[in-house]
Formats: structure tokens, sequence, C-alpha cells
């Protein structure tokens, strides 16, 4: 299995997609390969087994990794979206550990002409990362923007593909609506699968399709690496990146 380096990316592109109003992603097709994908689930799927429970999202980043059940069908009885959270502070020699430091860093590279710390500072954010695993026959999430306030450059989210459209489940469409008009689907227009890593503007509108099964398939997962989100122990000395204990840097 191949160590995780860092992302070998042309920056200068990166941001330019992502200024483009037409479209606010870069794709960075085939991240992970496929041993260092079946390397990174086993150990998420293993995180998701027998990590502990909890009713509540995270108030600080300084926790065990867990599970939290998200969304409820009162027509099924049952948890349809199942998060769980994992933290810097845990991840150091693993593999899943390296991936989310790589991916950070990249974001931390391409976000450093919009510098977005001072707002971060303000509001107390913090790095973590929230892999998500939807039942099958899931509602989605609805149309939606990740910054709920007005800012005048781009945020990003890291967004990576586990497991392969069509293959594993189908639905489950991350569909982008950029300010410039019209909508781009994460699979059909991206081609975004397994693997693929998507850098995109949080403040675009965005939402997520029905999601269904496909027999034998292992469902829908993504990982959310390096989300920013209000702690309440966000430290003075502000960093947007948390590099783990025993990951080496690219």
């Amino acid at each position: 299995m191949g160590v995780v380096q860092g992302l070998e990316i042309d920056t200068e592109r990166a941001r330019g997609d992502i200024l483009d109003p037409c479209r606010t992603a870069h794709v960075v097709k085939g991240f992970l390969d496929p041993d260092q994908l079946a390397g990174y689930f086993d150990e998420i799927n293993g995180i998701y087994a027998h990590a502990e429970r909890d009713t509540e999202k995270p108030l600080t980043v300084d926790r065990a990794d867990y599970v939290l059940p998200w969304l409820y069908c009162h027509e099924r009885k049952r948890f349809m979206v199942h998060r769980i959270y994992c933290f810097p502070c845990n991840e150091g020699g693993t593999l899943h550990g390296g991936v989310h430091a790589a991916v950070m860093r990249t974001r931390d590279e391409i976000e450093a002409d919009w510098d977005n710390s001072p707002v971060y500072r303000a509001k107390n954010y913090r790095s973590l990362h929230i892999i998500t695993k939807y039942e099958d026959g899931s509602d989605g999430y609805p149309r939606h923007s990740d910054v709920p306030f007005e800012h005048p450059t781009p945020m990003l989210q890291c967004w990576l593909q586990l497991t392969t459209p069509g293959v594993d489940f189908n639905g489950g469409d991350l569909v982008l609506h950029p300010p410039g008009g019209g909508s781009l689907s994460a699979f059909a227009d991206l081609g975004i699968t397994a693997g693929d890593l998507v850098f995109f503007d949080k403040r675009t509108e965005h939402e997520v399709t029905a999601c269904a099964g496909v027999e034998g398939g292992r469902g829908r997962w993504i990982s959310i690496i390096g989300a920013m989100a209000p702690m309440e122990d966000a430290p003075s000395d502000f960093s947007a990146s948390v590099i783990p204990r025993g990951v080496p840097r690219a």
C-alpha cells in the first residue's frame, strides 16, 4: 500500500477553477489509488464499527473520534445518515491521517491568496473531518450553502469520494449551483468516482440527491476533510490546519 504524499496540483489552475462563477470547483482525479483507497476505507470502517455513539455535534476537537446518527426517517423508524467525526489529534501514524493532512495542506495553499484566517479566527473555527454514510433509500440533503454569512473570497470544502456511483449506490449525487447560473453534477459533469477529490467553494449552494442501493454495493460514503466548524476551545494562535503527530509532511 503506497504512502500518501502531498498533492501535486497546479494551485493557480485550482484557484482559477474555483473563482470561475460557472464552476467554483477544482477536481483532483485519482487522488487515492485503489490500494490507498482500500486501506483508508478499512480504517474508517473500523472507526464506524467501534467508536462511541453520540447525539450532538462536537464542541471541541480535543476528543475521541465518534459516530453521530444524523438524519432520522420516522416512516422507516431508523437513521438514514450517519456521520463519523474524526479529529486530527487522533490520527498520528494512520493512513487516513496522512490523507487528511495532505488535503488540508493543499487546501491552505490554495486559500493562501485569499487569507481567510481572520474570519476563521473570529468565528473560532477549527479543522475536523466528517465521513458520511448514507443508507439505501435516504432522501439526500436539500440545497444549502455552508457559509451562512457574506464573505468576499472562497472558503474551500474538500470532498473525497469513497465509493463508486452506479456500482456501490445509485443517486446520491453532489449537485453544485454556482452563482454564474446552471448546475453541475459531480458525477455526470465533473466525472467524480471513488478516489477522486473535489475542492469547491462552500459559499456555492449545493445539494445531495436521494440515494438508492445497488445489490452487493457498499453504499454511499464520502469524506469532508478539514471541515471548518466553530469550537469552544479555539486557541488564540489560530492555525487552519493541525498536522497530527506521526504524519510526515510531504
